[in-house]
């Protein structure tokens, strides 16, 4: 009985298929993964490489803002430096069914971040002979100390949340860009933004986390009770937080009815920035995209 012979795309090897789909982009090559179990498990790989790749920033730089709205102007800029990715090695693939590992990919990996102070897109700049004029936005006296501060106990970013009497939450804004450095200290070549929106903090959820005496990462579960998502609608970008409540001498009423009466103050520190990154990798690609399009343009930033 004579075998049946292979034609056409079938007839050609693994590795030759594979570098075919790995010239399109990641969206593209999604849409192969259905033709047929050869198509999905190459394109499973594709999809793992890429995410394993994008985890590193290939040489880009994550810069996490975040701050109460009243700070807009004066709050500073944090630099997240990766703490790792779990679930993309061979192991954590092979024992899904094959049905399950796209999903898994793309909804179930999450890469870990590091909020930090330290500015790396940019060397010391000497401050002018004549000084800087007061009330500009350069000025020292313009900058609000008490947005961000590093905690030497924790070696941690923090910053202080408080709530009025009465009030129920509170919000901050966060803005992450994902930005590649230029060839000089003082320039970026692309700024892509991977997100921007709000976290709504509760205060019930600072009453709770702050008895909480928990140092354990992410758990890679987007109801994990310790991460606050921005937005809250797809769960592709969060923060984790460790609170601690502050103590200070204040006039509180003998009796109140509950809580929500009092004043109260937090000191919150920012653990880690969780990723999804299968969306790190869609804005990793977008970014390399206008790095090499012939209308972009270099972005500078002025020394300060």
């Amino acid at each position: 009985m004579e075998s049946t012979r292979k034609s056409g795309i079938e007839a050609l090897p693994n590795e030759l298929l594979y570098d075919i789909l790995q010239s399109f982009t990641t969206k593209h090559v999604l849409t192969f993964a259905p033709v047929s179990r050869r198509f999905h498990a190459i394109s499973v790989r594709i999809l793992q490489n890429r995410l394993t790749a994008a985890a590193t920033l290939l040489d880009h730089v994550l810069m996490l803002e975040l701050y109460p709205p009243s700070a807009r102007l004066t709050a500073g800029k944090l630099f997240c430096t990766s703490l790792g990715t779990s679930g993309l090695d061979d192991k954590s693939i092979e024992r899904l069914s094959d049905s399950e590992k796209i999903g898994h990919l793309g909804k179930a990996v999450y890469s870990r971040f590091r909020p930090q102070h330290q500015e790396i897109l940019r060397r010391p700049s000497l401050k002018h002979p004549c000084g800087d004029v007061p009330g500009s936005r350069t000025h020292p006296s313009s900058a609000d100390p008490m947005i961000h501060k590093y905690n030497a106990e924790s070696n941690l970013v923090s910053q202080e949340v408080s709530l009025d009497a009465g009030e129920l939450f509170t919000q901050l804004i966060a803005t992450l860009m994902l930005v590649k450095p230029g060839p000089r200290p003082d320039t970026i070549l692309t700024a892509v933004e991977v997100c921007e929106g709000t976290i709504r903090v509760w205060g019930d959820w600072l009453a709770k986390q702050a008895k909480t005496e928990t140092t354990a990462s992410f758990s890679g579960q987007a109801d994990d009770s310790t991460v606050l998502w921005v937005n809250t609608a797809d769960h592709a970008v969060g923060v984790k937080f460790r609170v601690r409540e502050r103590k200070w001498k204040r006039d509180n009423p003998v009796l109140f009815y509950s809580e929500e009466e009092v004043a109260v103050s937090y000191t919150v520190d920012l653990e880690e920035v969780v990723v999804r990154t299968s969306h790190l990798l869609f804005m990793v690609e977008e970014s390399l995209r206008e790095q090499y399009d012939p209308l972009s343009r270099q972005l500078f930033l002025r020394p300060v």
